[in-house]
């Protein structure tokens, strides 16, 4: 067998058929890559930047994640500000 015949029984015949159906696949799978895993890439949790202290009040939730809380009471407030993040971001 020549070079060509490998080459052939390998890779078949170049056709437009062929390269749509090659491309749809890989379409397909970077579809799917991105629908399982895109959350893992968008919402990564960094280190926390405090350690455990009894300043911090930890909040419990309903699926028992810890959410660390700090309370600056001022007795002469009116109103009281909540600070919060989101997207798995640390204010520290």
């Amino acid at each position: 067998m020549d070079k060509h015949t490998v080459k052939l029984r390998l890779f078949g015949k170049l056709s437009i058929q062929r390269l749509i159906r090659s491309a749809l696949l890989v379409y397909g799978v970077v579809g799917a890559w991105a629908y399982f895993y895109s959350d893992r890439l968008i919402f990564l949790p960094s280190p926390s930047s405090y350690t455990r202290s009894d300043d911090l009040t930890f909040l419990t939730t309903a699926n028992n994640t810890q959410i660390a809380a700090l309370h600056l009471p001022n007795p002469t407030a009116t109103y009281t500000i909540l600070y919060s993040h989101g997207n798995a971001e640390d204010i520290g």
